[in-house]
């Protein structure tokens, strides 16, 4: 399984996208951090999830802005 996927510093105080993603019609799905808790909640569930797993985690917690119980 493959995704691509870029991670671009945001100025904190504004509400526009970076040039980069602008430019290539990339939107914001994301925060870092949210990612990172998403990833380690997987892998404190799970220490050998899946990629297929990790992407059953970012797509739940798109959907409902929680953490998907991979158990």
């Amino acid at each position: 399984m493959r995704t691509r996927t870029i991670v671009l510093e945001r100025d904190f105080y504004s509400d526009e996208l970076p040039e980069f993603a602008r430019m290539h019609g990339l939107s914001e799905t994301l925060s870092i951090s949210a990612a990172q808790q998403i990833v380690s909640n997987a892998r404190l569930q799970k220490a050998k999830a899946t990629p297929a797993e990790f992407v059953a985690a970012f797509n739940f917690y798109w959907d409902n802005d929680a953490f998907i119980n991979l158990e």
